[in-house]
């Protein structure tokens, strides 16, 4: 999926700050329901949370990093990946947010994934072990040889940032969603918890 090429031929744009934008553009401080007003403003308000501050934080690190940009699923979480016992293959499933973004996102992306949804535990996540093993076996498909050290690890280097991006966009989809979704779920609890990890992925960006 990342080898795919745009078809016009120009140089793909990544949708990361084109979403978060959209994102902080469709959201407002203000909620109908007095809980979740009380809940957002203990949280985010009382705290002078500025979003367009993190936003120009993350991007100034993130264009310094010079990511390639690929085609990306964008949201590789468990429920999204399909294992095919018969074949031993993977296919990937609900492309709503597929676009063109940094390939360090999507990795990233996936990693925070394996926290869950529904009962989001960040403890599952993996070490860095498993996430430079993991990164290899990438590398191996992506490049189609054997990457070098240099190579594994600058995809390694570049998790903090994007994990931080990552938490970042998924808590303002949730800020989103908890103002206009009918599904019966948490999403401004869901929205506390990823930006919480976004500010300590922050921190190791520092």
């Amino acid at each position: 999926m990342h080898k795919l090429k745009p078809n016009t031929g120009d140089e793909a744009k990544p949708t990361l700050f084109i979403k978060i934008r959209q994102f902080l553009a469709n959201f407002s401080a203000h909620y109908e329901s007095k809980r979740k007003q009380e809940r957002y403003d203990k949280f985010f308000k009382q705290r002078e949370i500025s979003f367009l501050h993190d936003l120009h934080r993350l991007r100034d690190i993130i264009q310094r990093r010079q990511s390639k940009v690929v085609f990306c699923h964008n949201d590789l979480l468990i429920h999204n990946i399909i294992h095919d016992d018969k074949t031993d293959s993977i296919s990937f499933i609900d492309y709503e947010y597929a676009d063109y973004n940094y390939q360090d996102f999507d990795i990233a992306n996936h990693f925070c994934e394996y926290a869950g949804v529904e009962d989001f535990n960040y403890s599952r996540c993996p070490d860095k072990e498993y996430k430079r093993e993991w990164i290899t076996k990438y590398l191996i498909y992506y490049l189609e040889r054997k990457p070098t050290k240099d190579e594994v690890d600058n995809l390694l280097d570049g998790n903090n940032i994007f994990e931080a991006a990552a938490h970042f966009f998924w808590a303002l989809w949730a800020l989103v969603q908890s103002q206009i979704s009918t599904i019966d779920f948490d999403y401004l609890d869901y929205a506390v918890q990823r930006y919480e990890l976004f500010q300590k992925c922050m921190l190791k960006c520092d």
